[in-house]
């Protein structure tokens, strides 16, 4: 499965006009004679390291082609992305205990809000295509050693220990695809070892 990648953008109060997010605080410098520095002449980087440093806002995005995971990209900015992916955006400010997390999926190269269980069900019908396609489980997948009675199985996609997705198959999702036992389908697979989205450039891939 190999899908082109293109930029789009992925500024969250624009693809979600609910959500407050602040703008970054004006940081205050001074001189070296102790003067203070005008706001306007602090260079936006310096604002947002600072803000960072206390807050969560950011992005992450789930290539739907191998399960590959890039974590913690900056927001109000532009992502190189592909038909399907998923990204979730993260906004914990300092005050706040838990981050609101925002999810969307790219449909016909545009953001599009959804649920984590959508997030999810996509990444289920993915499972089985990988796995058809490469006879082993994508990156950071493992099959949870349970049988339910209904024939479903369940697989975990923990990219990272902050981020869980727990990927509930249905029996009649396997059928579709003519697996009759899914547990099996799945049991006593590999697992992609390295994340696709920070494997190195080959050297003769590499621009001069």
């Amino acid at each position: 499965m190999t899908l082109e990648k293109k930029f789009v953008d992925v500024n969250i109060q624009t693809l979600d006009p609910e959500l407050n997010v602040p703008p970054p605080p004006k940081i205050e410098m001074r001189n070296i004679d102790g003067s203070p520095v005008d706001p306007s002449e602090v260079p936006e980087e310096i604002d947002m390291q600072e803000y960072r440093k206390k807050n969560w806002d950011m992005w992450c995005r789930i290539s739907i082609a191998n399960f590959g995971f890039k974590n913690r990209f900056e927001l109000r900015n532009r992502v190189r992305v592909s038909e399907g992916d998923i990204l979730f955006h993260k906004l914990k400010l300092e005050a706040e205990m838990y981050p609101q997390v925002h999810y969307f999926i790219i449909v016909d190269g545009t953001p599009n809000k959804i649920v984590k269980k959508d997030a999810e069900n996509k990444m289920g019908t993915r499972l089985i295509e990988y796995v058809n396609e490469f006879h082993r489980l994508p990156y950071s997948c493992k099959l949870e050693d349970k049988f339910y009675k209904n024939g479903n199985v369940k697989i975990i996609y923990t990219p990272t220990k902050w981020d869980e997705f727990p990927i509930v198959i249905s029996k009649e999702k396997g059928e579709r695809y003519n697996i009759e036992d899914l547990h099996e389908f799945f049991n006593d697979l590999d697992t992609e070892k390295d994340n696709p989205s920070q494997q190195p450039v080959p050297k003769n891939k590499i621009a001069r």
